[in-house]
């Protein structure tokens, strides 16, 4: 994943990852969507890297920040 991936890490991943180690964890590429970004945070990641998606779209980045924000990270 990553640099404009088409797909993202799975959330089954993430939640394995998250339950294994006792640091952030980091995740990226291929979230295109606020709802995947949901998705990602709620599957237990700590920080979510994206960057593809606002240089295709800038606008967009406030409905990402609204769900960055309803997540306290």
């Amino acid at each position: 994943a990553g640099s404009g991936a088409d797909k993202s890490v799975p959330e089954e991943m993430i939640r394995f990852v998250k339950d294994s180690v006792a640091i952030p964890l980091m995740i990226g590429g291929g979230i295109k969507t606020p709802e995947q970004l949901h998705e990602k945070y709620t599957a237990g990641a700590d920080i979510a890297v994206i960057g593809t998606r606002f240089e295709d779209n800038p606008e967009g980045m406030l409905a990402f920040g609204d769900v960055k924000h309803a997540f306290n990270h």
